[in-house]
């Protein structure tokens, strides 16, 4: 038997949604992502869409809202590396 129909489906999307994360990491600077990342005091994020760096954001967080456009694209630092944005 071969794989399920859905695997190649799940392989597109993930295709896809890695594509869209190297689009994104060019807005936002790799060393001062890695500092706010390393950096525990200071609970920082950075918006996907427009690489705004902002405060007040959990390690975790995903989705708030952008001080600077407005989006919710808004994920915190650790978040950020995790997902590989820090390369």
């Amino acid at each position: 038997m071969g794989k399920p129909s859905y695997w190649k489906t799940d392989q597109k999307r993930a295709a896809r949604k890695a594509r869209r994360n190297e689009d994104r990491m060019a807005s936002i600077n790799r060393e001062d992502l890695l500092a706010a990342a390393m950096n525990q005091d200071e609970y920082l994020g950075f918006c996907k869409k427009c690489g705004f760096e902002q405060d007040g954001c959990e390690p975790d967080a995903e989705n708030y809202k952008c001080e600077d456009c407005g989006a919710m694209a808004v994920t915190g630092a650790e978040l950020l590396v995790l997902e590989g944005y820090a390369g």
